[in-house]
Protein backbone atom coordinates (compact mmCIF):
# COMPACT_ATOMS: atom_id res chain seq x y z
CA UNK A 1 0.00 0.00 0.00
CA UNK A 2 1.41 3.35 -1.01
CA UNK A 3 0.57 6.66 0.60
CA UNK A 4 0.71 9.62 -1.73
CA UNK A 5 1.07 13.10 -0.30
CA UNK A 6 1.56 16.43 -1.96
CA UNK A 7 4.72 18.50 -1.60
CA UNK A 8 2.80 21.03 0.49
CA UNK A 9 1.70 18.31 2.92
CA UNK A 10 5.25 16.98 3.09
CA UNK A 11 6.60 20.43 3.99
CA UNK A 12 3.92 20.86 6.65
CA UNK A 13 4.76 17.45 8.16
CA UNK A 14 8.46 18.27 8.17
CA UNK A 15 7.84 21.57 9.98
CA UNK A 16 5.71 19.81 12.59
CA UNK A 17 8.43 17.24 13.28
CA UNK A 18 11.09 19.92 13.52
CA UNK A 19 8.96 21.94 15.96
CA UNK A 20 8.42 18.87 18.16
CA UNK A 21 12.15 18.15 18.14
CA UNK A 22 12.87 21.78 18.91
CA UNK A 23 10.46 21.73 21.89
CA UNK A 24 12.16 18.63 23.31
CA UNK A 25 15.57 20.24 23.00
CA UNK A 26 14.26 23.43 24.60
CA UNK A 27 12.83 21.54 27.60
CA UNK A 28 16.08 19.62 27.96
CA UNK A 29 18.04 22.86 27.93
CA UNK A 30 15.71 24.45 30.50
CA UNK A 31 16.20 21.53 32.87
CA UNK A 32 19.95 21.81 32.46
CA UNK A 33 19.82 25.58 33.10
CA UNK A 34 17.71 25.05 36.22
CA UNK A 35 20.21 22.52 37.53
CA UNK A 36 23.24 24.72 36.82
CA UNK A 37 21.64 27.82 38.34
CA UNK A 38 21.39 26.14 41.74
CA UNK A 39 25.13 26.53 42.29
CA UNK A 40 25.41 30.01 40.80
CA UNK A 41 26.62 32.63 43.27
CA UNK A 42 24.59 35.81 43.44
CA UNK A 43 26.25 39.16 42.81
CA UNK A 44 27.68 41.25 45.64
CA UNK A 45 24.99 43.88 45.06
CA UNK A 46 22.39 41.34 46.19
CA UNK A 47 24.34 39.61 48.95
CA UNK A 48 25.39 42.93 50.51
CA UNK A 49 21.78 43.97 51.04
CA UNK A 50 21.17 44.49 54.79
CA UNK A 51 18.16 42.13 54.77
CA UNK A 52 19.66 39.44 52.53
CA UNK A 53 20.71 37.01 55.29
CA UNK A 54 17.40 37.35 57.14
CA UNK A 55 15.54 36.85 53.90
CA UNK A 56 17.45 33.75 52.81
CA UNK A 57 17.28 32.18 56.28
CA UNK A 58 13.49 31.90 56.17
CA UNK A 59 13.00 31.68 52.42
CA UNK A 60 11.23 28.47 51.48
CA UNK A 61 12.99 25.83 49.38
CA UNK A 62 10.80 26.60 46.39
CA UNK A 63 11.46 30.31 46.92
CA UNK A 64 15.23 29.74 46.90
CA UNK A 65 14.98 27.99 43.55
CA UNK A 66 12.91 30.84 42.13
CA UNK A 67 15.28 33.44 43.59
CA UNK A 68 18.23 31.80 41.78
CA UNK A 69 16.32 31.11 38.55
CA UNK A 70 16.67 27.39 39.28
CA UNK A 71 12.97 26.52 39.18
CA UNK A 72 12.20 24.52 36.04
CA UNK A 73 8.48 25.35 36.17
CA UNK A 74 9.25 29.07 36.35
CA UNK A 75 11.88 28.91 33.61
CA UNK A 76 9.38 27.12 31.40
CA UNK A 77 6.99 30.06 31.84
CA UNK A 78 9.79 32.53 31.15
CA UNK A 79 9.78 33.86 34.71
CA UNK A 80 13.29 34.91 35.70
CA UNK A 81 14.83 37.43 38.08
CA UNK A 82 17.73 39.78 37.50
CA UNK A 83 19.71 41.61 40.19
CA UNK A 84 17.49 44.68 40.04
CA UNK A 85 14.37 42.60 40.64
CA UNK A 86 16.06 40.62 43.43
CA UNK A 87 16.99 43.83 45.23
CA UNK A 88 13.41 45.06 44.77
CA UNK A 89 12.14 41.88 46.48
CA UNK A 90 14.57 42.39 49.36
CA UNK A 91 13.37 45.98 49.73
CA UNK A 92 9.77 44.78 49.77
CA UNK A 93 10.66 42.20 52.43
CA UNK A 94 12.16 45.00 54.53
CA UNK A 95 8.98 47.06 54.11
CA UNK A 96 6.82 44.18 55.30
CA UNK A 97 8.90 43.81 58.44
CA UNK A 98 8.92 47.51 59.22
CA UNK A 99 5.21 48.21 58.72
CA UNK A 100 3.86 49.33 62.08
CA UNK A 101 7.22 48.92 63.80
CA UNK A 102 8.64 45.95 65.73
CA UNK A 103 10.44 44.28 62.78
CA UNK A 104 12.24 41.76 65.01
CA UNK A 105 8.98 40.53 66.46
CA UNK A 106 7.44 40.16 63.03
CA UNK A 107 10.49 38.25 61.85
CA UNK A 108 10.22 35.83 64.76
CA UNK A 109 6.54 35.31 64.12
CA UNK A 110 7.13 34.57 60.43
CA UNK A 111 7.18 30.83 59.86
CA UNK A 112 8.65 31.18 56.38
CA UNK A 113 9.15 33.64 53.51
CA UNK A 114 8.03 32.88 49.99
CA UNK A 115 8.13 34.60 46.63
CA UNK A 116 5.98 34.14 43.57
CA UNK A 117 5.85 35.54 40.08
CA UNK A 118 3.41 35.55 37.23
CA UNK A 119 3.16 36.80 33.70
CA UNK A 120 0.86 39.75 33.41
CA UNK A 121 -1.49 40.39 30.54
CA UNK A 122 0.57 41.30 27.48
CA UNK A 123 0.65 44.98 26.64
CA UNK A 124 0.13 45.85 23.00
CA UNK A 125 2.69 48.38 21.81
CA UNK A 126 3.11 49.95 18.43
CA UNK A 127 6.09 48.98 16.34
CA UNK A 128 7.59 51.13 13.65
CA UNK A 129 7.10 49.98 10.08
CA UNK A 130 9.85 48.12 8.33
CA UNK A 131 11.15 51.29 6.70
CA UNK A 132 11.44 53.00 10.11
CA UNK A 133 13.36 50.25 11.88
CA UNK A 134 16.81 51.72 12.53
CA UNK A 135 19.72 49.62 11.31
CA UNK A 136 22.85 49.53 13.48
CA UNK A 137 25.30 51.88 11.86
CA UNK A 138 28.55 53.64 12.70
CA UNK A 139 28.81 57.07 14.29
CA UNK A 140 32.22 58.64 13.77
CA UNK A 141 33.63 61.81 15.31
CA UNK A 142 36.33 63.82 13.59
CA UNK A 143 38.26 66.67 15.15
CA UNK A 144 40.67 68.99 13.35
CA UNK A 145 42.84 71.31 15.42
CA UNK A 146 44.66 73.25 12.75
CA UNK A 147 46.97 75.59 14.68
CA UNK A 148 49.79 77.43 12.96
CA UNK A 149 53.12 76.03 14.10
CA UNK A 150 56.43 76.06 12.22
CA UNK A 151 55.86 75.13 8.57
CA UNK A 152 52.24 74.12 9.26
CA UNK A 153 49.86 76.91 8.28
CA UNK A 154 46.06 76.52 8.41
CA UNK A 155 45.71 79.67 6.27
CA UNK A 156 47.94 81.68 4.00
CA UNK A 157 49.24 84.86 5.60
CA UNK A 158 46.79 87.79 5.41
CA UNK A 159 44.35 85.67 3.42
CA UNK A 160 41.23 83.55 3.80
CA UNK A 161 42.65 80.82 1.57
CA UNK A 162 43.32 77.45 3.20
CA UNK A 163 46.91 76.44 3.73
CA UNK A 164 48.31 73.09 2.62
CA UNK A 165 48.27 71.69 6.17
CA UNK A 166 44.53 72.28 6.65
CA UNK A 167 43.73 70.91 3.19
CA UNK A 168 45.66 67.74 4.02
CA UNK A 169 43.72 67.32 7.29
CA UNK A 170 40.40 67.65 5.46
CA UNK A 171 41.57 65.13 2.83
CA UNK A 172 42.28 62.61 5.60
CA UNK A 173 38.78 63.19 7.01
CA UNK A 174 37.20 62.60 3.60
CA UNK A 175 39.33 59.47 3.12
CA UNK A 176 38.15 58.01 6.43
CA UNK A 177 34.50 58.51 5.46
CA UNK A 178 35.16 56.88 2.08
CA UNK A 179 36.63 53.92 3.97
CA UNK A 180 33.38 53.50 5.89
CA UNK A 181 31.42 53.60 2.63
CA UNK A 182 33.67 50.92 1.16
CA UNK A 183 33.23 48.71 4.23
CA UNK A 184 29.48 48.70 3.59
CA UNK A 185 29.87 48.32 -0.19
CA UNK A 186 28.48 51.83 -0.70
CA UNK A 187 25.13 50.69 0.76
CA UNK A 188 25.29 53.16 3.61
CA UNK A 189 23.75 56.61 3.73
CA UNK A 190 25.92 58.99 5.74
CA UNK A 191 24.88 62.36 7.05
CA UNK A 192 26.49 65.00 9.24
CA UNK A 193 24.87 65.33 12.68
CA UNK A 194 27.27 67.90 14.14
CA UNK A 195 29.36 70.50 12.31
CA UNK A 196 31.21 73.14 14.36
CA UNK A 197 33.85 75.52 12.98
CA UNK A 198 35.95 77.99 14.99
CA UNK A 199 38.51 80.38 13.49
CA UNK A 200 40.82 83.07 14.83
CA UNK A 201 43.50 85.55 13.75
CA UNK A 202 46.39 86.84 15.84
CA UNK A 203 46.70 90.55 16.72
CA UNK A 204 49.50 91.39 14.33
CA UNK A 205 48.59 94.19 11.92
CA UNK A 206 46.79 92.84 8.82
CA UNK A 207 48.55 93.29 5.52
CA UNK A 208 48.30 92.27 1.89
CA UNK A 209 44.75 92.09 0.56
CA UNK A 210 43.41 92.56 4.11
CA UNK A 211 45.33 95.77 4.89
CA UNK A 212 42.89 98.14 6.54
CA UNK A 213 40.40 95.33 7.22
CA UNK A 214 39.51 94.19 10.74
CA UNK A 215 40.48 90.94 12.44
CA UNK A 216 36.77 90.06 12.61
CA UNK A 217 36.44 90.36 8.82
CA UNK A 218 39.49 88.17 8.25
CA UNK A 219 38.37 85.52 10.73
CA UNK A 220 34.80 85.49 9.32
CA UNK A 221 36.01 85.04 5.73
CA UNK A 222 38.29 82.21 6.81
CA UNK A 223 35.42 80.45 8.60
CA UNK A 224 33.13 80.76 5.56
CA UNK A 225 35.82 79.38 3.26
CA UNK A 226 36.43 76.39 5.55
CA UNK A 227 32.70 75.61 5.68
CA UNK A 228 32.37 75.80 1.88
CA UNK A 229 35.48 73.68 1.31
CA UNK A 230 34.39 70.89 3.70
CA UNK A 231 30.74 71.00 2.54
CA UNK A 232 31.69 70.60 -1.12
CA UNK A 233 34.11 67.78 -0.34
CA UNK A 234 31.46 65.87 1.66
CA UNK A 235 28.70 66.40 -0.89
CA UNK A 236 30.98 65.11 -3.67
CA UNK A 237 31.08 61.70 -1.95
CA UNK A 238 27.33 61.61 -1.25
CA UNK A 239 27.27 62.81 2.37
CA UNK A 240 24.29 64.83 3.57
CA UNK A 241 25.57 68.02 5.21
CA UNK A 242 23.73 70.08 7.82
CA UNK A 243 24.06 73.81 8.48
CA UNK A 244 27.18 74.36 10.60
CA UNK A 245 27.67 76.28 13.83
CA UNK A 246 30.32 78.92 13.18
CA UNK A 247 32.28 80.96 15.73
CA UNK A 248 34.70 83.48 14.20
CA UNK A 249 34.82 85.95 17.12
CA UNK A 250 37.63 83.97 18.78
CA UNK A 251 38.85 84.55 22.33
CA UNK A 252 39.03 88.35 22.34
CA UNK A 253 35.58 88.69 20.76
CA UNK A 254 36.84 90.72 17.78
CA UNK A 255 38.05 87.83 15.63
CA UNK A 256 41.45 87.69 17.31
CA UNK A 257 43.11 85.71 20.08
CA UNK A 258 46.15 86.34 22.21
CA UNK A 259 47.84 89.57 23.35
CA UNK A 260 48.99 92.57 21.37
CA UNK A 261 52.40 92.24 19.68
CA UNK A 262 55.48 93.58 21.51
CA UNK A 263 57.00 97.00 20.83
CA UNK A 264 57.77 98.48 18.39
CA UNK A 265 55.02 96.64 16.45
CA UNK A 266 51.96 98.73 15.66
CA UNK A 267 48.77 98.56 17.70
CA UNK A 268 45.44 98.56 15.89
CA UNK A 269 41.82 99.42 16.54
CA UNK A 270 38.94 97.76 14.74
CA UNK A 271 35.69 99.52 13.87
CA UNK A 272 33.28 97.27 11.98
CA UNK A 273 35.21 95.83 9.04
CA UNK A 274 37.88 98.57 9.12
CA UNK A 275 41.20 98.62 10.95
CA UNK A 276 43.33 101.63 11.85
CA UNK A 277 46.69 102.03 13.58
CA UNK A 278 46.57 103.72 17.00
CA UNK A 279 49.20 104.91 19.45
CA UNK A 280 47.16 105.46 22.61
CA UNK A 281 46.06 101.87 23.19
CA UNK A 282 47.28 99.92 26.22
CA UNK A 283 49.65 97.26 24.88
CA UNK A 284 48.69 95.00 27.80
CA UNK A 285 44.97 95.29 27.06
CA UNK A 286 44.74 91.59 26.07
CA UNK A 287 47.53 90.34 28.29
CA UNK A 288 51.28 90.71 28.42
CA UNK A 289 52.90 90.70 24.96
CA UNK A 290 55.01 87.68 24.00
CA UNK A 291 58.73 88.00 23.41
CA UNK A 292 58.86 86.47 19.92
CA UNK A 293 56.68 87.17 16.90
CA UNK A 294 56.80 83.47 16.04
CA UNK A 295 54.90 82.74 19.26
CA UNK A 296 51.85 84.50 17.78
CA UNK A 297 51.29 81.74 15.21
CA UNK A 298 49.42 79.69 17.82
CA UNK A 299 46.60 82.26 17.82
CA UNK A 300 45.98 81.78 14.11
CA UNK A 301 43.92 78.62 14.02
CA UNK A 302 40.96 76.71 12.64
CA UNK A 303 39.15 74.11 14.77
CA UNK A 304 36.62 71.74 13.25
CA UNK A 305 34.42 69.21 15.05
CA UNK A 306 32.50 66.95 12.71
CA UNK A 307 30.30 63.98 13.66
CA UNK A 308 28.79 61.78 10.96
CA UNK A 309 26.27 58.98 11.32
CA UNK A 310 25.29 56.36 8.79
CA UNK A 311 22.30 54.18 8.06
CA UNK A 312 22.66 50.97 6.12
CA UNK A 313 20.35 50.85 3.14
CA UNK A 314 19.06 47.29 2.95
CA UNK A 315 18.02 45.79 -0.33
CA UNK A 316 14.29 45.55 -0.95
CA UNK A 317 13.77 41.81 -1.41
CA UNK A 318 10.07 41.32 -2.11
CA UNK A 319 9.40 37.61 -1.59
CA UNK A 320 5.68 37.99 -1.00
CA UNK A 321 6.02 38.12 2.79
CA UNK A 322 4.52 40.89 4.84
CA UNK A 323 7.20 42.78 6.75
CA UNK A 324 6.92 45.03 9.75
CA UNK A 325 3.99 44.24 12.00
CA UNK A 326 2.03 47.20 13.26
CA UNK A 327 1.68 45.78 16.76
CA UNK A 328 3.66 43.49 19.01
CA UNK A 329 3.22 42.18 22.52
CA UNK A 330 5.41 42.49 25.56
CA UNK A 331 4.75 40.25 28.53
CA UNK A 332 5.57 42.04 31.79
CA UNK A 333 6.16 40.08 34.98
CA UNK A 334 4.93 40.73 38.51
CA UNK A 335 6.72 39.34 41.56
CA UNK A 336 5.52 39.24 45.18
CA UNK A 337 7.07 38.40 48.53
CA UNK A 338 4.99 37.47 51.52
CA UNK A 339 5.43 36.19 55.06
CA UNK A 340 3.94 32.91 56.25
CA UNK A 341 2.71 33.62 59.79
CA UNK A 342 2.60 31.13 62.64
CA UNK A 343 -0.99 30.39 63.58
CA UNK A 344 -2.04 30.86 67.16
CA UNK A 345 -2.92 27.65 68.99
CA UNK A 346 -6.64 27.44 69.55
CA UNK A 347 -8.35 24.75 71.66
CA UNK A 348 -11.96 24.01 70.96
CA UNK A 349 -13.77 21.75 73.30
CA UNK A 350 -16.62 19.65 71.97
CA UNK A 351 -20.16 20.66 72.69
CA UNK A 352 -21.39 18.44 75.47
CA UNK A 353 -25.01 17.75 76.28
CA UNK A 354 -25.52 16.07 79.66
CA UNK A 355 -28.77 14.31 80.56
CA UNK A 356 -29.66 13.01 83.98
CA UNK A 357 -32.80 11.94 85.83
CA UNK A 358 -34.20 13.86 88.69
CA UNK A 359 -34.66 11.65 91.76
CA UNK A 360 -37.17 12.41 94.43
CA UNK A 361 -37.36 10.97 97.96
CA UNK A 362 -41.12 11.07 97.96
CA UNK A 363 -42.12 7.52 96.97
CA UNK A 364 -45.40 8.78 95.59
CA UNK A 365 -43.56 10.52 92.83
CA UNK A 366 -41.48 7.58 91.63
CA UNK A 367 -43.46 7.28 88.44
CA UNK A 368 -43.02 10.91 87.50
CA UNK A 369 -40.24 11.10 84.95
CA UNK A 370 -38.51 14.34 84.08
CA UNK A 371 -35.55 15.10 81.86
CA UNK A 372 -33.31 18.16 82.14
CA UNK A 373 -30.77 19.13 79.55
CA UNK A 374 -27.67 21.12 80.35
CA UNK A 375 -25.28 22.39 77.64
CA UNK A 376 -21.66 23.10 78.58
CA UNK A 377 -19.66 25.33 76.23
CA UNK A 378 -15.93 25.66 76.34
CA UNK A 379 -13.51 27.37 74.10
Amino acid sequence: MKLLITEKQLNSLSRTLLEQQSDKEKIKQLKLDAKNNRDVELSSEVTSHPYYKMFMKKLSDAGKLRFKNASFSYLKKGLTLDDTERIALLDRFAELLNVGGKPKKKYRQAKYVSISGKNMKPEIIEDPTEEEIPTPCPTIEFTIDAIAEGPYKPFENNSYKLGKGLKDDISVLIGDIKGVQNDFNDKIKIKVVKFDVKTSANRILNGGSYRGKSFLKLSEDRAKNVVNYITNALQNIGVEVMSPTVDFKAVNGDGSSGPNPPAPSSLVKDEGESQTVVTDQDRNLFGAPLSSMADYDQFKYCKVELIVSGKVEEENTDDGSVGGSEESKETPQKWKVYLGRRKKIQIRWPDWKIRFRKRYKNPKRKKIKSKHKTACWYG
